[in-house]
């Protein structure tokens, strides 16, 4: 009697300790600790969220808004203008002069682009040579933003207007802020009321600096050099 009471123990004891060693087995061979799973969704959705906030910077960049680097600086906090139609981003095969650029898309169709807002000095004119290389130097070769509006549309064969904007910067910021450029008033329907204010602000700080074109005694506005040679 004693010995299969000692019998049925010693079973038992077995039955238990296997029952352990298989739950322990079941814990390794499904690998981590509890919650680790959670621990790479996690991750993976940190990871996404922060691929999402660089393409909203890069974009909020492009249309000269957020807190970016950028010599800028009246671009940051403006809102997107009311008047905006169409964003396109191409890549600028040729600088034409002072304030005309070649796009070319993907297929290698390319488009003749006025940046928006601005009067260059042409080529034959003092310091058109200049302004052209300005705006090479900027633009050339690269991958740029285009602002469309109102009515302004991109056009195969024809020359458009557009704000142009290279890693967030203004082209005709910089081309205005350098003196290389006048602000035209004309293009105020296709303009906001603070776009003509910040590019007549840019003009007046040039002149005052004697920048660029300003430091002649009298530059000659290109529009007023188109006349007399037409």
């Amino acid at each position: 009697m004693r010995f299969l009471l000692y019998l049925t123990c010693s079973v038992s004891l077995v039955l238990v300790c296997s029952g352990l060693a298989s739950a322990q087995g079941s814990l390794v061979r499904t690998g981590t600790a509890p919650g680790s799973g959670d621990a790479v969704n996690s991750a993976q959705r940190a990871a996404d969220t922060n691929r999402a906030n660089k393409a909203t910077e890069n974009a909020q960049r492009g249309l000269g808004l957020g807190s970016g680097p950028s010599r800028n600086p009246l671009m940051g906090g403006k809102q997107p203008s009311l008047l905006m139609r169409e964003v396109r981003q191409l890549r600028v095969a040729k600088v034409i002069d002072g304030d005309t650029i070649l796009v070319a898309d993907q297929s290698q169709a390319q488009y003749q682009i006025h940046l928006q807002g601005i009067d260059a000095p042409e080529l034959k004119q003092p310091y058109g040579d200049a302004a052209q290389a300005h705006l090479a130097e900027l633009l050339e070769g690269k991958e740029v933003d285009l602002n469309f509006y109102g009515p302004n549309a991109l056009t195969n064969g024809a020359l458009s207007n557009a704000r142009v904007f290279v890693n967030g910067l203004d082209a005709g910021y910089e081309q205005l802020s350098a003196g290389f450029a006048w602000f035209v008033k004309e293009d105020k329907k296709a303009q906001t009321a603070d776009e003509r204010e910040m590019y007549q602000e840019l003009e007046q700080s040039a002149r005052n600096g004697k920048l660029g074109l300003w430091q002649g005694a009298a530059p000659q506005a290109p529009w007023v050099y188109r006349r007399t040679v037409q």
